[in-house]
């Protein structure tokens, strides 16, 4: 009896679907390995128990893998070799990262759907979102239909071409999305753009939308989400600092002082209302492994956050909202003056003219 592989998986996998590999064999051992390109991941010696060969919770394997690379997509080849190390066969694990259970085939859901769980969000003025896609031999324009108020306060719509996207092979990319480069192209387009509404990202089959919140949020986060891809989230919430300082005391001559000083500033965020779409999303910020302070362009330069504590209570019901709390704190555990000016001098001065607030 030649040795064949009894697990069967689909072209594409996510790796939460990762569970057990079994072989069928009539030797009484054989050597498995697991390579990503010229580098093997993982290699064992199994024994057979009534001809099967049996490797578990490969997961924890091709996740650990993917989270230090940083990648969201790559194909795995499962090799098995005899006990003298003659390859007897080789199979691909085309694996998407993904630490839930998805209900729609990998394949398929990368096909039409960007790489997140939501399919809207609510975003702010000049905001910067990431947007990430998983393509094959893909060519089309990236487009936002917008919806915005003109300058007679009428509603319009408009649709603009982001960029031209091309790939000639499979992999993920993620892109900026930029509220003032919209608003530019729309400018650019003619149009009187006096207030902008909303705007739904569109390339191909996969379409996002984005509903323009004209409140700036008190606090955004950029993380990987349950892909292992970039996100933003921003709240509306209010926050509480809680400073902490441990130190040792010495006593010399009846002098005290102080020494081996240690200074932990902690935040603690209570949001304001969420749908119950974004609340379960925002779990992912609790579970993800990568965690920021605000947004960037180039997100391995912000600073590093960690969520040391998460209440996420989700209900159903229409009389109850939905709030998130959460703490966290940077990871160097050095205080951060979140308020500190940024601006210029000369754009610090108050140029609207004063007005009583009760009168």
């Amino acid at each position: 009896m030649a040795t064949s592989l009894i697990t069967e998986f689909p072209t594409f996998i996510y790796s939460s679907q990762l569970r057990d590999i079994s072989l069928e064999t009539d030797l009484d051992r054989l050597i498995v390995a697991l390579v990503h390109g010229e580098t093997e991941v993982y290699r064992t010696t199994l024994y057979a128990f009534d001809g099967v060969v049996s490797i578990y919770d490969i997961r924890n394997v091709v996740e650990l893998y993917m989270l230090d690379k940083n990648i969201c997509f790559t194909a795995f080849t499962f090799c098995y070799f005899d006990a003298d190390g003659t390859a007897l066969g080789t199979f691909n694990l085309n694996t998407v990262y993904c630490t839930h259970i998805m209900e729609v085939e990998a394949g398929i859901f990368a096909s039409y759907n960007f790489l997140t769980t939501l399919t809207s969000k609510r975003t702010s003025p000049h905001s910067t979102e990431f947007l990430s896609v998983m393509h094959w031999q893909e060519r089309a324009p990236m487009k936002a239909h917008c919806v915005f108020i003109n300058g007679e306060g009428n509603s319009v719509s408009s649709v603009i071409t982001l960029f031209d996207l091309g790939y000639d092979d499979i992999g993920v990319d993620t892109i900026l999305i930029r509220y003032d480069d919209i608003l530019q192209k729309l400018t650019d387009q003619g149009n009187n753009v006096e207030k902008l509404l909303a705007y739904t990202i569109t390339w191909g089959d996969r379409v996002f939308s984005f509903y323009v919140h004209n409140i700036i949020p008190d606090v955004t986060f950029t993380f990987r989400n349950c892909f292992n891809v970039l996100e933003t989230v921003s709240f509306s919430a209010v926050t509480t600092s809680k400073t902490k300082v441990d130190r040792s005391v010495a006593v010399a001559r009846s002098l005290f002082s102080f020494y081996d000083q240690t200074t932990t500033k902690e935040y603690e965020v209570q949001s304001s209302a969420l749908t119950m779409d974004e609340a379960e999303w925002i779990e992912q910020l609790f579970m993800s492994h990568c965690v920021r302070f605000g947004v960037a362009s180039d997100a391995a330069s912000l600073p590093i956050t960690l969520i040391t504590d998460s209440n996420c209570e989700i209900s159903d019901s229409n009389a109850d909202l939905n709030r998130v709390k959460f703490s966290w704190q940077f990871q160097d555990k050095v205080p951060h003056n979140l308020n500190a000016r940024s601006l210029a001098p000369e754009d610090r001065i108050h140029q609207d003219q004063f007005t009583l607030q009760y009168q």
